[in-house]
């Protein structure tokens, strides 16, 4: 009986840590896409956020998912970085806000002085 609650215990254990290991996105808000033209990169981020903590995504997981939401210049634009080691956007965010952060990078990109005025 002791090797059964041996077997039992180690079975829980196991699927106790496999279960940490599991991801609980959902998809109650979708994300849209960022097609660039008259799109403002500062409030698209806002909204990816939104949906993003409401899915449970997380700052590593975005930075995973994101380019399929780009579309376009913004798309063409993140795979030139990701040729470059130097300048791969591997980070959501960083408090450097160096060559690697997305977020600043995207809105140096994409928020021309138009859309600041607006």
């Amino acid at each position: 009986m002791a090797d059964l609650n041996q077997v039992l215990n180690g079975l829980n254990a196991l699927t106790a840590a496999l279960g940490a290991g599991l991801r609980t996105e959902k998809n109650y808000i979708p994300i849209k896409r960022f097609k660039g033209n008259d799109q403002d990169p500062v409030e698209w981020l806002r909204d990816f956020e939104v949906a993003a903590t409401a899915n449970g995504i997380t700052d590593e997981r975005k930075i995973q998912i994101v380019r399929g939401y780009l579309e376009g210049s913004a798309a063409a634009w993140f795979d030139q970085r990701a040729v470059d080691n130097n300048l791969v956007l591997n980070t959501w965010t960083n408090q450097q806000q160096d060559e690697h952060d997305f977020k600043h990078r995207f809105v140096l990109k994409f928020r021309t002085p138009r859309k600041v005025e607006q």
